[in-house]
């Protein structure tokens, strides 16, 4: 799916005021509720080259087995390059998303960016996307706290224009066939939970 090429002004008066409230409910022992789910490993290469924040390869995972262009949703912790981490694997719709990320109401609008294939596309603001760009647009959705490492070019009036259009276009968005869905992988040890930054695969949707 390219993006759309129109815009509605003042849209970015939006943003200003959008993130605020966002807040992660309180956790009182959520690796039990994570027990249940999935298990499998997954590796980062950082920084992921010039079309993603990370290139995650995901193993021990049956039919999710590959290498996928990857995306951090958390800016508290790390994932460190070729460190095999074990991960549980959670929808993209799984209410559990409430317990780890601030704003898990605004996933449909990181599934938007994601598919909307931004990296190398010019901007109205001048340039082309990013990846920096982009990470930093998911992170303002995604996340209360903001980072700017290892996001090298990036420029704000195009993470603002990113932040715009998702607004406008990708309120309830769903991928389509061709596109592509996000998964999420969480960190998880039985005795240890949240060691690492909880991330993202590109997983292609096919026929």
């Amino acid at each position: 799916m390219k993006r759309l090429l129109k815009r509605v002004p003042g849209m970015l008066l939006l943003v200003t005021v959008f993130f605020g409230a966002c807040k992660k409910e309180p956790i009182e022992d959520p690796k039990d509720k994570l027990r249940k789910y999935p298990g499998v490993n997954l590796k980062v290469d950082w920084p992921g080259g010039k079309e993603s924040y990370f290139i995650t390869t995901i193993t021990n995972g049956d039919t999710l087995n590959g290498t996928y262009p990857g995306w951090c949703l958390d800016t508290d912790k790390h994932l460190l390059s070729d460190t095999l981490y074990t991960v549980k694997v959670v929808a993209p719709d799984d209410e559990i998303l409430s317990l780890f990320i601030e704003c898990p109401e605004n996933i449909d609008l990181m599934t938007y960016i994601i598919n909307a294939e931004y990296v190398g596309q010019p901007a109205y603001s001048g340039g082309q996307f990013t990846y920096g760009d982009v990470q930093l647009a998911i992170w303002s959705l995604i996340d209360d706290n903001q980072s700017h490492v290892g996001l090298d070019d990036w420029d704000q009036d195009r993470v603002n224009e990113i932040i715009d259009e998702a607004l406008q276009y990708g309120e309830g968005y769903v991928p389509k066939v061709g596109g592509v869905t996000p998964i999420v992988f969480i960190p998880y040890m039985e005795n240890t939970l949240y060691t690492a930054q909880i991330s993202i695969i590109e997983y292609p949707l096919g026929d």
